[in-house]
């Protein structure tokens, strides 16, 4: 029941990373930047035919790969093939001038079926709520305790401050305590500390 109870609380907490899709993009990088790769968000990179804004672009061992991140502000609402196709011409034009290997695509939500089949079919990998099986973005955030902020319980003009300021994750209100004493009252800041130890189990 605390399992399925936290899993639902990540859900939630991604959402409110929202309304705009940049702060879910600088959580996917820091989730990657977890795993070892080097991770930078929004690089404009030339493509054969145009320019691009790639959300995040990830190097590990000399492969690079474009991460495009579809966000979505309601639980229900799945990434669809559209956007698949999208990511899929983007990294077309992109291939060969920066040297990418794949790309991947990644929402806080699902993906229709059509997207997981269309991926398989060329190469494209996807990761998303329960997704690849065993290995989606929840087992990612919870192996490498890597919690957006909104997973603590703080007042919703608290949260945008934090937002604001570029506190996307809960590690970040614990390497960054001096900014938090300054943007917020001396109680909210305790507690928000007090709350990000206890889930980061310090």
């Amino acid at each position: 029941q605390g399992r399925k109870a936290a899993r639902y609380s990540l859900k939630k907490a991604l959402l409110r990373l929202g309304p705009e899709g940049e702060n879910f993009e600088t959580y996917v990088a820091r989730i990657f930047s977890a795993q070892g790769f080097e991770a930078s968000n929004r690089l404009m990179l030339r493509g054969r035919c145009v320019e691009h804004e790639v959300d995040v672009l990830m190097d590990k061992g000399g492969e690079r790969v474009m991460v495009e991140c579809k966000f979505h502000n309601s639980l229900g609402t799945k990434s669809n093939i559209q956007c698949a196709l999208y990511v899929y011409a983007r990294f077309l034009d992109l291939k060969e001038k920066e040297g990418l290997v794949r790309p991947l695509l990644v929402t806080n939500t699902r993906f229709t079926s059509d997207v997981e089949r269309y991926a398989r079919c060329v190469g494209m990998e996807v990761l998303g709520w329960g997704v690849p099986h065993g290995q989606g973005l929840e087992q990612l955030a919870t192996v490498h305790r890597i919690f957006p902020v909104t997973m603590l319980e703080m007042r919703r003009g608290d949260q945008v401050t934090l937002l604001a300021h570029k506190f996307i994750t809960v590690d970040d209100v614990l390497a960054r305590k001096r900014d938090l004493s300054t943007l917020l009252s001396k109680e909210s800041a305790q507690d928000i500390e007090r709350q990000a130890r206890e889930v980061l189990g310090q």
